[in-house]
């Protein structure tokens, strides 16, 4: 069997090929994925009608540390577009909530066809039912070796954690200096879009959200953060918003000696928040001497700046205030601002 075949598998309707990237549906329309969603379609392929935990995702696909929720639910919503499922009525990929995912549909070892050639020949002694035995123990097999083959990878690729203490980072979660309460989660929000964005550069390690948002409200020295988290480098900062204006200030520290890397202040419109964030990105990178062929950008997943305000503001309060009908109420206001802004539509779904 050639080794196209051992990495094919059939999900449904859909024909998917994790090497290449690719899923080809019914019609013969094909898709491409990313890598890293390729990677979450094909651990939850090798455990086909198991529950899988969103832990146990991010631990496979990410390594653990470099992974977020974000990141993963976000694979999830690109899956579903792509074998057209629906997370209210699932097909394919169901979620179990507050455990993880479950593929429902029927997983199968891709077969090239062959031409039909009538009866079977007169010699021949093979039981039907042992023959779907032998294809079944291939597929399952198949299955295996996929899954081992794109962990190994993943496990192969990650940086080493020991000998990469120079490029080790935590985002901590921005002060909100406004007098609006509310700004709060503005300024979380944002903290935590550039923790994304930084997860995105190879060979940086970066603290999850979770460890990292713990040290929200505490006023503990920075260099004994630095040593809790595991790290060599914090960024902290702060955001006064006002209107339309924000004032958004980042420093980075080195935690061995409590000293200032970089320090900058911007002052811009929302409109020029995402470009903010990538300044702030590029920047960190540039100190931390980390030379990558693309620095990592956050694309405009909306033209309406005041709904991407609210969805910064949901997904705080869902991720981070565990505020669910503030987080809904947010994300609902999104949807309506900018029907199209399909990050919100996501969340939103994720959160029912």
């Amino acid at each position: 069997m050639s080794s196209t075949a051992l990495n094919s598998f059939r999900l449904g309707p859909f024909a998917v090929e994790p090497l290449a990237g690719a899923v080809t549906g019914p019609n013969g329309e094909a898709q491409h994925l990313e890598p890293k969603v390729m990677d979450v379609l094909v651990c939850l392929a090798a455990h086909a009608g198991e529950i899988v935990t969103r832990k146990q995702l991010l631990d496979t696909v990410w390594s653990g540390s470099a992974g977020s929720d974000e990141q993963l639910t976000r694979a999830i919503g690109e899956l579903r577009r792509a074998f057209h499922d629906s997370p209210g009525d699932p097909q394919y990929i169901e979620t179990v909530p507050k455990r993880g995912y479950r593929l429902i549909g029927e997983v199968r070892l891709a077969k090239p066809a062959k031409a039909n050639t009538g009866a079977p020949a007169s010699g021949s002694t093979a039981h039907p039912y042992r023959i779907r035995l032998v294809l079944a123990a291939i597929a399952v097999l198949a299955l295996a070796l996929v899954y081992v083959a794109f962990n190994k990878t993943a496990i192969e690729s990650a940086p080493d954690e020991l000998d990469a203490g120079d490029l080790s980072i935590a985002v901590l979660p921005f002060v909100n200096l406004s007098n609006d309460p509310d700004n709060e989660y503005f300024s979380d929000g944002l903290s935590e879009e550039l923790l994304n964005l930084l997860a995105r550069v190879p060979g940086l390690k970066v603290i999850g959200r979770t460890s990292s948002f713990s040290f929200k409200g505490k006023h503990a020295d920075l260099r004994e953060i630095g040593g809790t988290l595991g790290v060599k480098t914090v960024l902290e900062g702060s955001v006064l918003k006002s209107g339309s204006q924000v004032r958004i200030t980042a420093q980075l520290v080195d935690v061995s000696d409590g000293t200032t890397i970089w320090s900058s202040q911007y002052d811009r419109t929302m409109t020029d928040i995402f470009a903010v964030q990538d300044d702030i990105a590029a920047a960190i990178l540039d100190e931390l001497k980390i030379h990558v062929r693309t620095t990592p950008t956050r694309r405009r997943p909306t033209e309406v700046t005041e709904a991407y305000v609210q969805f910064l503001t949901g997904r705080a309060s869902l991720n981070i205030q565990q505020d669910v009908k503030n987080a809904e109420t947010a994300l609902l206001r999104a949807t309506e601002l900018d029907p199209d802004f399909a990050e919100a539509h996501e969340l939103l779904a994720h959160l029912y």
